[in-house]
């Protein structure tokens, strides 16, 4: 199963481990983005975080069905 994540600039991460694409994603907005990551709420976060969770369970059900 290979899970992937897109960032709004199109950098996108794919991997076999849930975490470490999040790991990645997370790297490059720090590297790229890092003006924008210091001036985000707590909110912010957990929205993206949140999408996140639904985009890999939608990966995995898609997985689960082939």
């Amino acid at each position: 199963m290979e899970y992937s994540v897109t960032c709004n600039c199109g950098h996108e991460v794919k991997g076999e481990e849930r975490r470490k694409v999040e790991a990645e994603m997370w790297r490059h907005a720090i590297q790229d983005h890092a003006e924008m990551v210091k001036n985000m709420s707590a909110e912010q976060f957990t929205k993206i975080m949140r999408e996140w969770d639904e985009k890999f369970a939608s990966q995995e059900e898609e997985y689960l069905e082939e």
